[in-house]
């Protein structure tokens, strides 16, 4: 009995100690501007440039001109990224009168 309060008294220190990010990721946030305005809409990508490893291509969603990557998906620290970003936006086309 003595061993297994030992045991479950030592469980909680060893399952603190596991490490979930092993590659040691950190989480990235920001805010992305074009022409000094914020970017309503769009999608960020982050890609490690080549010949670095480990290999990095990660990215997400721009939203009211911000990002957030949580630690899961985040950038790996001492390593240099390329940074692309896309958006589309919606523009409406007035059809000229036509003379037939």
């Amino acid at each position: 009995m003595r061993y297994l309060i030992f045991i479950l008294l030592l469980l909680p220190i060893v399952i603190g100690c596991s490490n979930n990010n092993p590659q040691g990721r950190v989480a990235i946030r920001g805010k992305v501007t074009l022409d000094g305005k914020l970017l309503e809409h769009g999608e960020i990508l982050f890609l490690s440039l080549p010949g670095l490893t480990p290999a990095v291509a990660t990215g997400t969603r721009i939203r009211n001109g911000t990002f957030s990557l949580p630690v899961k998906q985040g950038l790996l620290p001492d390593q240099t990224y390329s940074v692309q970003f896309q958006s589309i936006e919606e523009i409406r086309v007035r059809e000229k009168n036509r003379k037939k």
